[in-house]
C-alpha cells in the first residue's frame, strides 16, 4: 500500500465529520472561524535529509513546515518541535548548532517555539 491508499483507506473515514480537517487532502487543519491552523511534517535521517549537522538540514525541514501555512496564506506565529535524536549523533556541540540555527529562523520569521516533545531514538 502506498501513503495515498493508507489515508483513503483507513484515515479518511476517521475525519470525515470535521470539515476542518479538509478530508485530509491536505497536510494541515485550517479552522478559518477560530483563526486556527496545525501542519505537521516528518522528515527522516538517510531519506529527507543525510547528515546529521543541523547546519546542513535544518533550515530546510523549518522553512518546508512553514510553506505548508504559508500556501494557505496563514501567517504562522508560533511552532510545536518533536525531536526524535540519536544518542550517538548529538551532543552540547551539536544542541548548541540546533539552537542557534532554529533561533535565527525564528528570528527571520517572527515565529517562536510554543512547545513540542522531546526523544531519543534508535
Amino acid at each position: 500500500m502506498n501513503e495515498r491508499d493508507i489515508i483513503n483507506n483507513f484515515l479518511k473515514p476517521l475525519s470525515v465529520k470535521n470539515l476542518n480537517s479538509l478530508n485530509l487532502s491536505d497536510d494541515i487543519y485550517f479552522d478559518k472561524k477560530k483563526k486556527l491552523a496545525f501542519s505537521i511534517d516528518t522528515y527522516v535521517h538517510g531519506i529527507h535529509f543525510i547528515s546529521t549537522k543541523p547546519k546542513f538540514f535544518l533550515k530546510k525541514v523549518f522553512r518546508s513546515a512553514l510553506s505548508d501555512l504559508y500556501c494557505k496564506g496563514i501567517n504562522p506565529e508560533t511552532y510545536f518541535l518533536s525531536l526524535s535524536i540519536n544518542k550517538s549523533v548529538v551532543n552540547k556541540s551539536w544542541f548548541k548548532q540546533f539552537k542557534n540555527i532554529l533561533n535565527n529562523e525564528q528570528i527571520k520569521f517572527n515565529i517562536f517555539l510554543c512547545g513540542g516533545d522531546t526523544i531519543y531514538s534508535l
